[in-house]
């Protein structure tokens, strides 16, 4: 019978403690489920049966009853969870808020600090807490222990962390989890602990996929000390110990995949989890490792592309951004282009609107040193992103077409700078002429090789893991000048559900964004077909590419039930195939909306290797989708350029880079696997 009181009391505390509301987003069918499911099998003895949830808009969205005590659960508009009805009577008791239910149900961390504390408790205060007892962990957020006497009951509520113990008929607060430790043993009952919040780093940067999170936390020796699989939702805020040496959040798929992972460092008592990266130079931030959401290209880790871009350009004496007219004559000099503009409106031009070259102040701002002087360019394509504090210039070696090596005198990514788009690594340096094929002196790339340095080369792959680089190579082309056919060409083309996750640019890499399909087009952005450039690709060289100009530079490919191939002519214009529709709305991931488009030279873009194809329509045509053409010299069409390009006023005598030829590269569909990895490490500064 004292049992049987002591816990009807205790259940009169657990539901009648008040728990303050903070500013939440209004519950979902799904959160009630969840938290009525928890109620349910921590209480069975006051919720049973097993219930189905019913609505009953607007004072309580969501409500299973009665039980067979006649008892309520209810979650309303503001997240609240109350019980009413049988022994608590008509009016609603507060007994938390579904956020503060869910991290507790799956608080591992704290069942295990509650423990030590009860324990500790028990052996200070002998005299009050007997006969010893073991917890109780099936009162949903409550942990309890019951006693003889004089103390009857001690609950440690382990959403808030607080102690507390029933007297005489009244419940008294003793402590906090963390003030009983130092009260108890100076701290040392258990290990300080880090409160972790994760809610923007999660709600920004990972995709909705997501379902589930594995919370692993290591020692200074690489040793698992702690692993925990919790809910997407109570991976928001959860805490760790405080001296573990690194933290990692696995990033689980609904199906069970893992597609990436959050790495941080506990620090302090409190902490929030964001992206790094105020504060440091424009090189730092673009080798912090950071990877949101980037694709994979194919399903093995390998060096898909190289070659010589363009030669002379990068590094040219003479640029002057603060008087850009007097630069012309140097970047005309050493063999560049410099664009006449019109249309520009009341915007300034920039640099970038004249030309593609660069001066060594530039290069060693944004690429890092050295500040390398009429250097040539070349794009490196890799299939998974690079880990990209382990990426310079001495990871590369150069074989040239008379046999001798160079090495890369610069490594970095830019102009690849937003989160998803890390696949490229620009190398400068001396890698060839523009001489005849058949001049003696003639030089270009035969071979381009990842090579062992003091900081080898990683790639990240499928779930964040790493895998080395060194040893990767392509065999290089020949001359961009020279080689008939060798202008740029895509190496891949990709189709997703359409995401903006990792869409975002770098700190001081945000003139150009946002430029995803959704910035551009809304809600007809359902889809995104990606394709991979083995060079900037715009129309001369300079001038951005314009969102409007699918119909001059690309055609895509969908293979009806027939087996012919149907193109897809003109953006903006619905096409009918095997009664299932399909519309190119337009070109993504290039400039910010809200500039003139139509006649605008200085329409800003930036000119990286991606270049999204926005389409919307049915999911069933989308997967007939097989290829992506670019007809550069057929008729009504025009080729690309990469920065070694003629420009809008080519110079006399002059040799520029060539077009890209006629090609057509497959689609991987990846409709239901995005095939994207995440790798965010926080540690990095």
């Amino acid at each position: 019978m004292k049992i049987m009181t002591t816990k009807l009391v205790l259940l009169c505390f657990l539901f009648g403690l008040l728990v303050s509301n903070f500013a939440m987003a209004v519950v979902t069918s799904q959160q009630a489920e969840e938290i009525f499911n928890l109620a349910e099998q921590g209480f069975p003895q006051y919720f049973s049966p097993a219930l189905a949830t019913q609505i009953s808009p607007p004072e309580w969205p969501y409500y299973r009853g009665p039980y067979n005590n006649n008892i309520y659960l209810g979650v309303n508009a503001n997240d609240s969870v109350y019980v009413v009805g049988g022994t608590f009577g008509n009016i609603p008791v507060n007994v938390g808020t579904n956020q503060e239910l869910l991290t507790a149900a799956f608080s591992q961390s704290t069942q295990e600090k509650a423990e030590i504390i009860f324990n500790k408790l028990e052996s200070v205060y002998l005299k009050y807490l007997s006969p010893h007892s073991s917890t109780d962990y099936s009162h949903g957020r409550y942990y309890v222990r019951f006693y003889t006497s004089p103390v009857e009951i001690v609950a440690i509520d382990s959403a808030l962390n607080e102690i507390w113990y029933y007297l005489n008929g009244v419940w008294y607060f003793f402590d906090t989890l963390d003030g009983a430790n130092e009260q108890l043993c100076n701290g040392g009952c258990y290990a300080k602990r880090t409160i972790v919040d994760a809610t923007s780093m999660l709600q920004d940067n990972v995709t909705l996929d997501v379902t589930e999170i594995r919370i692993v936390g290591s020692d200074a020796e690489g040793n698992v000390v702690s692993s925990q699989l919790v809910p997407r939702q109570a991976a928001a805020n959860f805490s760790v110990a405080t001296d573990l040496a690194k933290v990692e959040l696995e990033l689980i798929t609904k199906a069970g995949k893992q597609i990436g992972k959050i790495i941080f460092e506990p620090e302090g008592s409190d902490m929030t989890l964001t992206l790094p990266g105020d504060g440091l130079s424009a090189y730092q931030v673009l080798h912090l490792d950071i990877v949101i959401n980037s694709d994979l290209w194919v399903q093995a880790p390998m060096m898909m592309a190289a070659g010589l871009g363009f030669s002379n350009i990068i590094g040219i004496e003479g640029i002057d951004l603060t008087d850009l007219p007097a630069s012309e004559p140097a970047v005309i000099e050493a063999g560049g282009t410099w664009n006449t503009l019109s249309g520009c409106g009341d915007v300034t031009p920039g640099v970038a609107n004249y030309t593609s070259a660069v001066s060594p102040q530039m290069v060693e701002g944004i690429w890092g040193p050295p500040a390398v002087s009429y250097a040539g360019g070349m794009p490196v394509e890799f299939s998974y992103p690079p880990l990209l504090s382990t990426v310079q210039g001495t990871d590369f070696m150069v074989t040239l077409n008379d046999g001798s090596q160079v090495m890369a005198d610069v490594g970095g990514f830019s102009p690849n700078s937003d989160y998803n788009e890390r696949g490229v690594v620009v190398l400068f340096g001396q890698f060839g002429n523009r001489l005849d094929l058949d001049d003696p002196d003639v030089l270009f790339p035969t071979k381009v090789e990842v090579v062992e340095d003091d900081t080898p080369m990683m790639l990240i792959g499928p779930g964040g893991s790493l895998v080395s680089a060194v040893g990767m190579y392509a065999d290089a082309p020949g001359s961009p000048y020279k080689t008939p056919g060798l202008g740029p060409k895509l190496v891949g083309a990709k189709l997703n559900v359409m995401s903006a996750v990792g869409d975002g640019g770098a700190p001081g890499f945000t003139a150009y964004t946002p430029n995803d399909g959704t910035a551009l087009y809304g809600a007809d952005a359902q889809y995104r077909l990606r394709v991979y450039t083995t060079g900037g690709y715009t129309p001369d060289g300079v001038t951005g590419l314009k969102p409007t100009e699918y119909d001059t530079f690309f055609r895509v490919q969908v293979k009806n039930n027939a087996g012919d191939l149907v193109p897809l002519l003109k953006s903006g214009q619905d096409y009918t195939i095997d009664g299932k529709t399909i519309q190119v709305v337009g070109l993504a991931e290039l400039g910010a909306p809200g500039q003139v488009v139509e006649g605008n030279d200085c329409y800003g873009e930036d000119k990286d290797n991606q270049i999204d194809i926005v389409l919307k329509g049915d999911v069933e045509v989308m997967r007939k989708i097989v290829a992506v053409d670019v007809p550069s010299t057929e008729e009504g069409y025009k080729p690309f350029y990469n920065p070694g390009g003629p420009g809008n006023n080519p110079v006399e005598g002059v040799t520029y880079t060539q077009g890209s030829p006629n090609h057509t590269v497959e689609v991987l569909q990846a409709l239901d696997d995005p095939l994207a990895v995440t790798y965010i490490d926080l540690r990095s500064k």
